[in-house]
């Protein structure tokens, strides 16, 4: 199939997002994008997702490569799981992170949850909540 297959575009509500703070050894955090609004799209092999109209993530489904920023690298691997878009970033120091994204149960509300953890050690967590426009 040629072209797009769907576009979500959506406005974060940052009165209902969760934010722990912490330390961590690793780079990973350094792939972390953040955006008040977002902009998906949709192929037959993976998953654009812009924010604030300016950086844009590209995820192949099923992804299992090396990604870079600047000097830090890391292993990255996406995919769905269930109905949650999944991809999770292992630094070389063994600090992960993990993204999800998936509707709520009337499809009017995006959910994005950010974790950074090291072992069983969580050193980070946020939900977002984007309106469906």
């Amino acid at each position: 199939m040629d072209g797009l297959q769907e576009k979500l575009v959506v406005t974060s509500r940052s009165q209902r997002s969760r934010r722990q703070k912490g330390s961590s050894d690793g780079s990973a955090q350094v792939f972390i994008e953040y955006g008040e609004s977002l902009k998906i799209s949709q192929t037959d092999f993976g998953i654009f997702i812009s924010y604030d109209r300016s950086v844009v993530e590209e995820f192949t489904f099923g992804e299992n490569r090396l990604v870079t920023v600047g000097p830090i690298e890391a292993r990255r691997v996406s995919g769905w799981e269930g109905k949650s878009f999944v991809v999770e970033t292992l630094d070389d120091s063994g600090t992960t992170l993990f993204e999800s994204w998936h509707l709520d149960s009337d499809d009017s509300v995006l959910i994005r949850d950010i974790r950074l953890s090291k072992g069983d050690e969580e050193s980070f967590s946020l939900r977002q909540l984007f309106d469906r426009t």
